[in-house]
C-alpha cells in the first residue's frame, strides 16, 4: 500500500545516526509540512499528518520510529523501514492557567516553578535558548545539548545534578499518541492537570486525547525507550534563569583527594549542584601531570552579570562533557593503540581541556552544557550506573580491569567521567538509587573496544557490584541484567506498555529494536 498525503513529503534515505556509528539502508522518511498559518490551523495540520502516517504504519503493521536528532549510540532509535520527523511540531509555551489544578498551582508558587508545554521534538539546544528569552532555564540537562527533549528522556539522560535528578525527573506530564485516533495525557496520581488540558489538546489536534492519572503509567512514560507511542508534548517544570560557577581542581596521580571526592556525595561533605570527577584511565605521561580533575558547580540567579558567558561562541573553556576529548585523539589513532605515545597524547589533551591548575568559569546552563565533539563514525561510549556507596571500589575495579587489558595488548583510548545523580521514580530510569554514580568511558571506536567494555562489566560483576547501563549508549543491558538491576520496575514497565498499546499491531508499530535485545518486548 502506497502512502500519499498533500502535506507530507516522502524520501528514501540511507539512515545514519548523528555520530555515524549506526546505519540502515532504504528507510522511508516522512516529512510533514507545517501550515503557514499559526494557532489552531498549525495544530490541526500537525494532528492530520501525524494521524495519516500512523494510520499507514498500522495498516501495514510496520514499526514507525520517530526521527529525532539521532543522537543515541544504542539502537534505540534505529528504524526498520519507516521514520517520521516530528520537527513540524515546535512548541514551547507556558501552560494555560485553566490546565493547572489548585493544589499544583500552590506547589508551583512554593517551589518557584513555571510549567511549560514543550513539544517532544524540540532539541535541548533550542529549548535552552527559548527558555532563556523568557528568563527561565531547565533544571538540569545532559552534558551536551544535541538531543531532543523526548529523546533525552527516552534513554534516561541524567547530567550530574545532585539536587535534581535526571532530565525526566523535571517532567510532570507526557502526551503520547498511541493509535491513529487516540492519544493519552499521562500524569501522576496527584493530578496536577485538569480535564481542560485533554479537552484543549483534543480540540487543537483534531483527535481524542484522554487525561489519565496513574503513577505507574506516568513513571513508565518518563523513560519510554521510544516504545510507548509518539511523544507529542511534555509538561516540563522550568526554573528562573540561573548561571553556573564551575570550579575544576586538578590532582596528581598519587593524590588521594580525587578518591575522597568520589565518596563525598554519600558522605555528606558536599552540597554542590553538580559534582563529577574526570579521570585519566592510566598513569599520566609525564608522571608529574595531573591524573584527575574534580569538577563542581553551583547555581546563582542570573541578572545579566558581566562575567557570565551567555553565548557558546565566546566560550573560553570546554563544556564538561568528557566525550569532547575523543575528537582530539584521532590524529594518533591506529587500528590498535597500545603504545605510550597514545597514552601521552591522552594526558596532553586532558590537560589542555581541563587545565593543569585550578580554573573557574561562569556560564548560563545552555552555554555550559554545549555540543559534544564526538567524531562522526568513530566515537563510542558506555556508562555503568552503580550505587554511589560503591563509587571508589567500582572505579578501582574499572581501572584495574583496564590495566589488565593493557597488559594483554588492548588499550582503552579515552578518558573516564564519573558523575552523581539523585534517584528517580521513573520505572526504567538508570538512576535507581539515591545517590546513583555513573562511570562513563567515552572513547574512539577500535577493534578491541567491545571486549574492553565487556571486560569492565565482567570485573564489576565479579566484584559483586550491581549495575545497569545508560540506554542511549553502547550497553550491556541483557535480559538478565535488566531483571537484576531494574527488577520489578521492568515488569511494571512491560505491563504499562501492554495497557497503553492495546493490541499487537500497536505494540509492533511502536517498538524499538532495543526491546528485543533487553527482554522488554
Amino acid at each position: 500500500m502506497s502512502f500519499q498525503h498533500p502535506h507530507v513529503n516522502q524520501q528514501t534515505i540511507h539512515w545514519v545516526n548523528k555520530h555515524g556509528t549506526l546505519q540502515r539502508p532504504d528507510v522511508t522518511r516522512f516529512l510533514p509540512i507545517a501550515s503557514a498559518a499559526g494557532g489552531i490551523e498549525r495544530w490541526r495540520r500537525v494532528g492530520d499528518v501525524f494521524q495519516a502516517v500512523v494510520q499507514y504504519a498500522f495498516d501495514n503493521a510496520e514499526p514507525l520510529r520517530p526521527d529525532g536528532s539521532r543522537w543515541s549510540l544504542s539502537n534505540v532509535a534505529v528504524p526498520n523501514k519507516l521514520a517520521l520527523s516530528l520537527a513540524v511540531h515546535d512548541v514551547c509555551e507556558q501552560l494555560p492557567g485553566a490546565w493547572v489544578s489548585p493544589a499544583y498551582q500552590a506547589r508551583l508558587e512554593q517551589d518557584n516553578l513555571t510549567p511549560m508545554l514543550v513539544s517532544g521534538s524540540m532539541k535541548i539546544e533550542r529549548l535552552n535558548r527559548t527558555l532563556a528569552i523568557q528568563d527561565l532555564a531547565l533544571q538540569t540537562s545532559g552534558a551536551s545539548n544535541g538531543q531532543t527533549l523526548a529523546g533525552a528522556c527516552a534513554t534516561g539522560t541524567h547530567g550530574a545534578a545532585l539536587r535534581v535528578g535526571a532530565m525526566h525527573d523535571t517532567i510532570r506530564a507526557v502526551h503520547l499518541m498511541v493509535a491513529p485516533n487516540r492519544a493519552v495525557f499521562l500524569q501522576p496520581d496527584a493530578e496536577p492537570l485538569t480535564s481542560v488540558a485533554a479537552a484543549d489538546l483534543t480540540h487543537w489536534l483534531g483527535f481524542p486525547t484522554e487525561l489519565i492519572s496513574s503513577d505507574v503509567l506516568f513513571h513508565a512514560a518518563l523513560v519510554h525507550l521510544g516504545s510507548l507511542g509518539l511523544v507529542l508534548n511534555m509538561v516540563l517544570e522550568a526554573v528562573p534563569l540561573y548561571y553556573l560557577t564551575r570550579v575544576s581542581e586538578p590532582h596528581a596521580n598519587n593524590d588521594a583527594a580525587w578518591k575522597t571526592a568520589l565518596q563525598s556525595p554519600v558522605s555528606g561533605t558536599i552540597n554542590a549542584y553538580h559534582h563529577e570527577v574526570v579521570l585519566n584511565p592510566y598513569a599520566p605521561i609525564p608522571r608529574d601531570a595531573p591524573r584527575a580533575w574534580v569538577i563542581s558547580m553551583d547555581t546563582a540567579r542570573f541578572t545579566a552579570q558581566p562575567d557570565v558567558d551567555v553565548s557558546p561562541n565566546i566560550s573560553d573553556a570546554p563544556n564538561p562533557d568528557v566525550l569532547n576529548i575523543i575528537s582530539h585523539l584521532l590524529e594518533v589513532l591506529d587500528a590498535r593503540v597500545t603504545n605510550p605515545t597514545f597514552r601521552k597524547h591522552i594526558t596532553r589533551q586532558l590537560v589542555e581541556l581541563y587545565q593543569a591548575s585550578r580554573t573557574v568559569r561562569k556560564a548560563l546552563p545552555g552555554v555550559m552544557f554545549g555540543p559534544t565533539g564526538l567524531p562522526e563514525g568513530r566515537g563510542d561510549s558506555i556508562e555503568y550506573a552503580i550505587d554511589a556507596q560503591h563509587a571508589v571500589l567500582a572505579t578501582e575495579v574499572v581501572l584495574d580491569s583496564l590495566q589488565q587489558q593493557l597488559r594483554r595488548g588492548e588499550q582503552f583510548p579515552g578518558a573516564i567521567g564519573i558523575r552523581f545523580v539523585r534517584s528517580s521514580d521513573a520505572l526504567l530510569a538508570t538512576n535507581l538509587v539515591d545517590t546513583t554514580c555513573f562511570i562513563e568511558l567515552p572513547t574512539v571506536r577500535t577493534v578491541e573496544l567491545k571486549s574492553v567494555f565487556a571486560a569492565c562489566g565482567q570485573a564489576l560483576d565479579d566484584a559483586g557490584i550491581a549495575f545497569g547501563c545508560h540506554w542511549g549508549q553502547t550497553h550491556l543491558n541483557t535480559p538478565e541484567r535488566v531483571e537484576a538491576w531494574w527488577g520489578e520496575r521492568a515488569q511494571q514497565w512491560r505491563a504499562a506498555r501492554q495497557e497503553l498499546l492495546e493490541d499487537a499491531t500497536a505494540r509492533a508499530v511502536f517498538a524499538s529494536p532495543i526491546l528485543a535485545d533487553t527482554g522488554l518486548a
